[in-house]
């Protein structure tokens, strides 16, 4: 979760990064991914007041049923 009230989140068979409101549980936004999302998303700011970052690192499982892959992805938080 963020400072700002966000939880990210991925961990069902859609490969999908998915993003809630930690005050009410709405949903906000949802973000289709290359395979399952089944880690825990990180976020990090480079610097005091730089900008913040989600990297997630889709790779599918197969016990699951996801999508399989190879991948890390970052995004930029606003």
């Amino acid at each position: 979760s963020t400072a700002s009230g966000l939880v990210f989140h991925g961990g069902t068979r859609e490969p999908t990064l998915r993003v809630h409101d930690t005050t009410n549980g709405d949903l906000i936004a949802s973000f289709p991914l290359p395979a399952g999302l089944h880690a825990g998303p990180i976020t990090y700011r480079a610097r005091p007041g730089g900008k913040q970052f989600l990297v997630v690192a889709p790779g599918g499982h197969p016990v699951v049923g996801s999508p399989l892959g190879d991948y890390v992805m970052g995004y930029v938080v606003d």
